[in-house]
């Protein structure tokens, strides 16, 4: 597998995530609100 990410990209320093953080956040529901296809067009 080719390594495709940018040099600047350094991995060491993505120490200390957390696996689920916001799965609680996430079940409770989200704010997304769905367009309209004329008013989507304009964004």
């Amino acid at each position: 597998m080719e390594d495709d990410l940018h040099p600047e990209y350094d991995l060491s320093k993505l120490k200390g995530g957390v696996i689920g953080k916001y799965a609680i956040k996430y079940k409770e529901g989200t704010n997304l609100i769905l367009l309209e296809p004329d008013v989507a067009e304009v964004f």
